[in-house]
């Protein structure tokens, strides 16, 4: 029954995910840094490396070895990475950080995604 519900949902989810492509004429000028994995067979390195098209900011990369989960897997090491960028917080204050809480307007509740042709 529950599957019955949940599935036509499910599939217009992976539906629009198939059929996304990004936009990557609006660049954005913040500093990009990309944390990938060797061993992540989700995020190739090329997907993981598109995001230096996406910034006309300064761009690295740092790579770990691991999986797919390799933030766990190398949590000393990512949270040393993060400190050293500046970004100031503890690998706890990231475990147990609570998502900042906003006030939405209407604009921000609705969204449309278009189908690429």
């Amino acid at each position: 029954m529950l599957k019955n519900m949940m599935a036509p949902t499910l599939r217009a989810d992976y539906a629009m995910l198939n059929r996304y492509r990004c936009d990557p004429s609006p660049q954005i000028s913040c500093p990009v840094t990309v944390l990938h994995s060797d061993g992540d067979v989700l995020t190739t390195l090329d997907d993981a490396s598109a995001w230096n098209e996406l910034t006309v900011g300064t761009y690295s990369y740092e790579g770990f070895t691991g999986g797919h989960f390799y933030l766990t897997e190398q949590e000393a090491l990512v949270a040393r990475l993060v400190s050293e960028l500046g970004i100031g917080h503890t690998a706890e204050e990231l475990r147990t950080a609570v998502p900042l809480q906003r006030e939405t307007s209407s604009a921000d509740r609705t969204h449309t995604i278009e189908p690429v042709q």
